[in-house]
């Protein structure tokens, strides 16, 4: 797929989920248990109340991570395309860079956020409605909760700071390398160029320039070539990049709407191609028939989420 296909396939439906998500309010994930009420010992409907505030908190997070990475992701994406017909090699490599940037970043996240939430739907599911059904247990998503944390914090620290492990920022570079490992191809090489491009250097001198063995002249028109030349030799790495940062976002939020349908998501029918939606969601579908059917089984959930 091209760029500008890539942007046809994603950008309207994205624009339409966010666009629906408009207003959304979090509230659960600021609320803080009462330390002191823990310390004298609580009663057990107290315990169920803390247990279901802290898995909203969860979902609510999940739910804030999916929409502004897609929000970012559509919003680069544009950019990058309109750029891309503009002849404009700097700003364009500026853009991409951006897309970029973001992607890695939200793959970070989303590499485990749609298995996680996926194999916990279930337990979420009862407890947002009925905690008092899971008997005594607690369960921690620890993990995952400092995963989200750091996605939605995570910022370069003062000099003397001490900052919590998952408000200290990664380098980019880092998020490239990672999602390159998980299989888009020259990310690394593709990043290289757009910050040599983006930045003061060499090639951002270069691309005004027609180059001999025994002479340089400039030439401010070369611009278009130059941005057709990436898009043909990093189309693939371009299409990855896309596909690893967004779909798991979709197929977030497709579960996230069957534990709170306020939350938007596309159709079930628009999502059976993405990865293993239509299995995920049919599973989901026949545990929420039988739970209202008074078939339940406690340990079943709590063994799938180990």
């Amino acid at each position: 797929m091209t760029l500008h296909e890539i942007i046809e396939a994603y950008c309207p439906q994205i624009d339409k989920l966010v666009n629906k998500s408009s207003g959304i309010t979090y509230t659960a994930m600021f609320l803080e248990p009462d330390v002191n009420s823990i310390k004298l010992g609580l009663e057990i409907e107290h315990l169920h109340q803390m247990q279901q505030m802290y898995t909203l908190g969860i979902v609510e997070r999940a739910h804030l991570a999916c929409v502004t990475s897609l929000a970012r992701a559509s919003r680069w994406l544009t950019a990058t395309g309109q750029l891309a017909d503009t002849a404009n090699i700097l700003a364009f490599s500026a853009a991409l860079r951006g897309f970029l940037e973001g992607a890695a970043d939200a793959f970070d996240l989303m590499e485990k956020l749609p298995s996680t939430i996926a194999k916990s739907a279930k337990y979420f599911f009862v407890i947002l409605r009925n905690p008092s059904a899971m008997g005594n247990s607690a369960v921690s998503f620890e993990a995952i909760e400092s995963l989200l944390i750091h996605y939605t914090y995570a910022r370069r620290q003062p000099r003397g700071g001490t900052p919590l492990p998952h408000h200290t920022n990664k380098s980019n570079a880092d998020y490239i390398r990672k999602i390159e490992q998980f299989g888009v191809p020259r990310a690394s090489k593709l990043y290289s160029e757009t910050c040599e491009l983006t930045h003061p250097a060499s090639p951002s001198v270069l691309c005004f320039l027609d180059q001999s063995e025994s002479s340089l002249t400039f030439n401010p028109s070369r611009d278009q070539h130059l941005i057709d030349d990436i898009l043909s030799r990093y189309q693939e790495t371009i299409l990855r990049v896309a596909q690893y940062s967004i779909n798991p976002a979709l197929i977030t939020l497709s579960l996230l709407n069957r534990l709170i349908p306020e939350f938007p998501a596309l159709s079930d029918s628009a999502m059976n191609s993405v990865g293993n939606t239509s299995q995920l969601l049919s599973a989901f579908d026949t545990f929420e028939a039988e739970y209202h059917q008074g078939i339940f089984d406690q340990v079943a959930i709590l063994q799938e989420l180990s």
